[in-house]
């Protein structure tokens, strides 16, 4: 494995092409010549490329799945490995129980979670405990993607806590894949034709064994007004947005009164009237006598 970018063209042989969502064993094959796993642990493992590939290439394998009644949110894993790798469901896009397996469907099914803070919550649970069954130095390796749903984009890659050091991330192209063979009669949005390769490591020390590095983003709704670092440009112009991109000079001293510039400014005696007004001059259009919009949404 020589670049960051990973295209399967041809799937390759191990496990079933037939399940759904399942991954090309050509990968599984590139992962372990880089990283060089003695034992494997594969907690869910659809239909066993994992195992297919490391069987073939005499690598030590665990590999169970839901379907087989090893649940990852519930259940110990029975041994440690140099390698977990999981590759998770794309939230709710496949559906596992009761659609590719079983008859009906599991409550712990992860690809069935009421929505996606549910989703996001039980695939950390799942890749903690795969974390904690890694020997010391050895690889947690996550493939999953992003979900678009009516215009909004779920990054999974962003959104899960990553456990251990970040080692790589990597990009793997899509070929053949169920939905190329689909109309979309509404998509405007560009097609999502990738997937990502997460890799963390657990450190070696045996000194810091307690301790874990967890790495998450967050999500903030975040009040500008607290913000000390916003142009005076943004300032104002964030101010006519709030005013329906219409306000008097009054009005739009109203809004931006309590700014964190704002109470700066007023410390050290500065006017900061002054400024807003060299703003609206400069950036904005008087609509009428004493009424500033920003200029492109000016009819």
């Amino acid at each position: 494995m020589n670049t960051t970018v990973l295209s399967y063209p041809q799937r390759g042989v191990g496990g079933d092409p037939k399940w759904r969502g399942n991954h090309s064993p050509l990968l599984s094959h590139d992962l372990f010549l880089w990283l060089k796993p003695q034992q494997i642990l594969d907690p869910m493992c659809g239909s066993g490329t994992t195992g297919d590939v490391a069987k073939d290439m005499g690598i030590a394998c665990w590999q169970n799945d839901l379907h087989s009644g090893f649940n990852i949110l519930r259940d110990e894993l029975p041994l440690m490995g140099d390698l977990v790798f999981f590759h998770d469901p794309y939230h709710d896009i496949i559906q596992y129980s009761g659609n590719v397996w079983g008859k009906t469907p599991h409550p712990d099914d992860l690809s069935r979670c009421p929505d996606y803070e549910t989703f996001l919550k039980r695939m950390d649970i799942a890749h903690y405990n795969g974390y904690q069954a890694l020997r010391p130095g050895g690889h947690l390796v996550i493939l999953t993607g992003d979900v678009k749903r009516k215009g909004a984009l779920y990054p999974l890659q962003r959104d899960y806590r990553w456990f251990g050091d970040p080692v790589q991330m990597l990009i793997k192209l899509q070929h053949n894949v169920w939905s190329n063979g689909q109309t979309y009669s509404s998509m405007t949005d560009p097609r999502i034709m990738h997937e990502y390769v997460i890799v963390t490591r657990k450190p070696k020390q045996f000194a810091s064994a307690w301790m874990v590095t967890v790495r998450r983003s967050e999500l903030l709704n975040t009040d500008q007004r607290e913000v000390g670092i916003q142009t005076w440009h943004g300032i104002v112009w964030t101010a006519l947005l709030a005013l329906g991109n219409r306000g008097s000079l009054n009005d739009i001293y109203e809004q931006v009164k309590d700014h964190a510039r704002v109470r700066k400014l007023e410390t050290s005696g500065t006017d900061w009237k002054a400024i807003v007004r060299r703003v609206l001059q400069e950036t904005c259009q008087s609509v009428e006598r004493g009424v500033w919009a920003l200029p492109q949404y000016v009819n």
